[in-house]
């Protein structure tokens, strides 16, 4: 479905002169990776909807995105997938967050920030066969991914300290974007690709 509104987008483009014909397949690749985000960003609102806490979706998406985006990790096949693996995981988290015990949350978040921290500062960025980076720009990935790990790390300890339950949301949003690295570097060896972290 997103590839047909995509090719109705980039193929009107063209038509009206816009964008020359030659042009058509990035402006299919952009126009479905940006349709996708949207449809993602709605999943997780409306997962958030149905928890009652739209600001848990605005904290686990400046938690998980900016390192996501630098760590690499796990890549559904399809948008759809992509779109349940999005939902699923934020529903987990929300799950997590409403059911863990208040008293659990402070030493649960330093576990998982540890975990994640390890995960990311040695794995990232994990690299998905069908989006190969250039040594420049994986150079560049892992150490953007390491600032913000070390950002978030810093955020989640003062969570810790002074808001324990936003600091164990933030524990497990990071968590996931390991856990997605986990994924992908499971299916890595499992294929006989890449062994090494």
């Amino acid at each position: 479905m997103l590839d047909r509104i995509s090719a109705r987008f980039s193929d009107a483009l063209i038509r009206r002169g816009i964008v020359p014909p030659e042009e058509r397949e990035i402006y299919l690749y952009g126009f479905a990776i940006t349709l996708s985000s949207i449809a993602n960003l709605c999943a997780i609102l409306a997962v958030a909807v149905l928890f009652g806490t739209p600001w848990d979706a605005a904290a686990y998406l400046l938690a998980f995105i900016p390192i996501r985006i630098f760590s690499g990790g796990y890549h559904a096949s399809s948008y759809f997938r992509c779109l349940i693996v999005t939902a699923s995981v934020f529903a987990c988290i929300e799950a997590l967050s409403r059911t863990t015990p208040e008293r659990y949350q402070p030493p649960l978040s330093l576990l998982l920030a540890a975990l994640s921290f390890m995960t990311v500062w040695l794995a990232a960025p994990v690299v998905n066969p069908a989006n190969p980076l250039s040594e420049e720009r994986r150079a560049f990935n892992k150490k953007m991914a390491r600032i913000l790990l070390l950002s978030t790390v810093l955020v989640i300890a003062a969570g810790v300290c002074f808001a324990p339950s936003a600091g164990y949301l933030a524990a497990l949003s990071l968590f996931a974007a390991a856990a997605l690295i986990w994924v992908q570097k499971g299916l890595d060896i499992k294929k006989g690709g890449n062994k090494a972290c």
